[in-house]
């Protein structure tokens, strides 16, 4: 059997979609950058599933890379890409492969037969989407700084090509957040109105979503709306809420909060889910797993949460009185 090439394939969602296809007994080549830590999560992988996962090192900013890479493909799952805060800060090298990648992917697979799901982002619905109520694959999409732009950017070369495509317009994935201790992020975190809404969805259910739609014929040519349905509608806080407790930090004052609104929102899954078959998981499944994750931690935790809530609260613009943010560019690239 040829392979589904996985793009991006170590990083958190990438490993999702790697043992989603393992789990269908799917053969799949794994292409990624060759850092030392992608090399370490490749050859426990590979321990995991003798024989059934191929890797191709290499960047996907290279063609003659991407060219290897997507030899003999049976379709192509494209989660390579650069996130929010990286996006902001370095926004050539975020472009160069967030759409030259797409281009170089494009390029390869022009004229063949071979399916490719691209994983877009609900954050192209702009910051007032989460105040017009639910959001549907024809709402209406605006940039708000370069990550968005790159995923708009990247919608229309697809749509503009001749490959099979499929769009999933994903919502927020928590266990992708591998940034989340960024500071400016969790400065970000202090602006944005608690009561904004935000859709969570599960990485092994956005992961299924990917995999089913690359074999999904009635979703080629689609742009989907992917998130983990009313299970997983919750607002800011409820997100700060379950962090707070995860790290064994006692809640914090409502002056540390601003009013932002973000670029988050809930979505009509109807059609995706119908389709796709990926809504698995709940907020609260999400939020037992965190705490199974830090259960190990929590001695050192409790003993370090007064210290910890003073820096989150250093972090605070509201509750150190400092002038409210434009935009998040403006703290992302501070």
């Amino acid at each position: 059997m040829k392979p589904v090439v996985v793009t991006g394939a170590f990083g958190a969602l990438g490993r999702a979609v790697l043992a989603e296809l393992a789990a269908r007994g799917l053969p799949a080549r794994a292409f990624d950058l060759p850092t030392a830590q992608n090399r370490l999560v490749a050859a426990r992988l590979r321990r995991r599933h003798p024989g059934a996962l191929e890797v191709a090192w290499g960047d996907v900013t290279r063609p003659a890379d991407v060219e290897r890479a997507l030899r003999d493909a049976s379709g192509v799952i494209h989660n390579a890409g650069v996130l929010p805060p990286a996006t902001e800060r370095n926004p050539a090298r975020a472009r160069a492969v967030n759409v030259g990648g797409l281009e170089n992917v494009l390029a390869v697979l022009r004229g063949a037969p071979v399916p490719l799901v691209y994983p877009s982002s609900y954050t192209v619905f702009g910051p007032e989407a989460g105040r017009r109520g639910l959001a549907t694959a024809t709402s209406p999409v605006v940039a708000t700084d370069h990550y968005t732009s790159h995923k708009l950017a990247c919608e229309a070369l697809l749509q503009a090509s001749d490959v099979p495509w499929t769009i999933l317009r994903l919502a927020a994935a928590i266990e992708a957040s591998a940034s989340a201790t960024d500071p400016a992020i969790l400065r970000l975190m202090f602006e944005v109105d608690p009561g904004q809404p935000m859709e969570i969805l599960h990485a092994a259910d956005a992961a299924r979503a990917e995999v089913e739609a690359l074999g999904c014929a009635r979703a080629r040519g689609k742009v989907l709306c992917v998130g983990g349905g009313k299970r997983c509608q919750i607002r800011q806080r409820d997100l700060i809420a379950l962090l707070l407790r995860a790290l064994a930090i006692k809640s914090l004052p409502e002056s540390a909060f601003g009013d932002m609104p973000y670029y988050t929102c809930w979505l009509d899954t109807a059609e995706s889910e119908a389709w796709l078959h990926y809504q698995r998981h709940s907020f609260e499944d999400v939020a037992r797993e965190l705490g199974r994750r830090l259960a190990p931690l929590r001695p050192l935790l409790w003993a370090a949460s007064p210290l910890s809530r003073q820096l989150l609260l250093r972090l605070s613009g509201p509750y150190n009185g400092r002038p409210p943010a434009e935009h998040a560019r403006e703290i992302y690239a501070a």
